[in-house]
């Protein structure tokens, strides 16, 4: 009994030996590993620098340049942006945002490797005011953080593109009591229901303040993607008896509506918004609806990568 202990003991020995010596190994290798992987991907220009045609598989869609008449703060001039291929890494912030001190080691990185702007969505870690401030959450960026942000994105040559979520995607906001009216079905804090007008009154508040604390941004970024159970709400099936069933149209009426806002109120911003929704809409619809041309403003721009 005594001898298969002692085997035992030994062999256990062995095997966390073994451990040991491949971990040493894998440590020592680590560096340099990393260093011909840098390299690589140094080497192969191709990987950021394309700019070629996107194809059919662009996951945003860049709408018309909005003109208004309301000033901002500091009169700018609007940039072209006609050439310009955004290469942007979306910083998807909810729920754990990094702090600034992590971004400002990022954002160098990011730049290295060939991307020129970055896509922030905030959601809860804005830091929102007044009314909105039920949105912020707790560990919520403040104001001077995200003033910061947009210093370093600056600094390192990188467009901020803020997003906010206008149509799906807006669990942040449907979670609370106060908004729970707003929601296309009751059960489901994930979509708008398009039809209720302090939908539209709520989205112009959220808006503003994030545009607010972006005055060097050229772009605003409106989200509308995955709209789920879009249609299912009594007030949409309404609708929707009245006008042959086209949730399409619904669809786009409320991007519309999103899009008049941006026209009056905000001047020079140029619109994004992710192509998943539009892709079930016939061309003929969206060329019929001329989203986001206000009067004077070129047709829509093409899809490009986002």
């Amino acid at each position: 009994m005594a001898f298969q202990r002692s085997h035992r003991l030994n062999l256990l020995r062995l095997v966390v030996l073994l451990l040991v010596t491949l971990a040493g190994i894998k440590f020592l290798f680590r560096d340099s590993f990393t260093l011909e992987l840098h390299k690589h991907v140094s080497k192969d220009s191709g990987f950021w620098e394309d700019t070629g045609d996107a194809g059919p598989q662009s996951q945003a869609l860049e709408l018309a340049a909005v003109k208004i008449t309301a000033p901002r703060q500091e009169q700018q001039v609007p940039r072209d942006f006609s050439t310009t291929q955004l290469r942007l890494v979306h910083l998807d912030l909810k729920g754990a945002a990094p702090r600034v001190s992590y971004l400002e080691q990022l954002f160098p990185l990011l730049s290295q490797l060939g991307a020129n702007g970055i896509l922030i969505e905030y959601e809860d870690m804005f830091p929102f005011k007044g009314e909105l401030e039920i949105l912020k959450s707790p560990y919520a960026y403040s104001e001077e953080d995200v003033e910061r942000i947009q210093q370093l994105a600056e600094l390192h040559k990188l467009e901020v593109v803020p997003l906010v979520q206008t149509f799906g995607h807006v669990e942040f906001i449907l979670k609370h009591e106060k908004y729970q009216h707003l929601r296309e079905v009751e059960r489901f804090p994930n979509s708008f229901n398009p039809h209720v007008p302090d939908t539209l009154a709520l989205l112009k508040s959220v808006l503003s303040q994030v545009i607010e604390k972006h005055r060097r941004s050229a772009w605003i970024h409106i989200g509308a993607d995955e709209v789920f159970h879009l249609g299912e709400g009594m007030d949409s099936k309404n609708w929707m008896s009245h006008n042959k069933g086209d949730m399409g149209t619904m669809y786009l009426n409320h991007i519309k509506e999103v899009l008049g806002f941006l026209t009056t109120q905000h001047w020079g911003l140029r619109a994004l918004m992710w192509d998943d929704m539009l892709r079930k809409i016939s061309v003929g619809a969206l060329r019929g609806e001329r989203m986001g041309t206000a009067a004077g403003a070129p047709e829509p721009g093409t899809p490009k990568t986002g």
